[in-house]
């Protein structure tokens, strides 16, 4: 992942999927250092046109609770129900994997 980390500036995401390369983007949308991050995200994986109606919000948020720190996360514009499965599975995957980096 690759950005200036600013409101308004490009986001990158290169690697491999299943086999395949891929090169995803969108735009910081807004960000609260500690607190907040939201971005459009658009993948050429998903076979759609780069047009704006195709990107999805994806909106990640922290808050404190006591020693612990509460991960909310959420992602719109998922055109199917099978879409959605999808990018929730591939989330939980992720956020296992941060909460089992960080309890290390």
């Amino acid at each position: 992942m690759v950005s200036e980390w600013k409101e308004g500036s490009p986001i990158v995401w290169k690697g491999e999927w299943k086999g395949k390369a891929y090169e995803d983007k969108g735009t910081i949308l807004r960000l609260e250092p500690r607190r907040l991050l939201s971005y459009a995200h658009y993948s050429p994986l998903a076979g759609k046109p780069n047009v704006p109606e195709n990107y999805h919000t994806v909106v990640v948020e922290l808050a404190e609770q006591g020693e612990r720190t509460l991960v909310t996360l959420s992602q719109d514009n998922n055109p199917t129900e099978e879409a959605r499965e999808h990018s929730e599975k591939n989330w939980h995957t992720m956020l296992d994997g941060l909460k089992k980096l960080l309890e290390t």
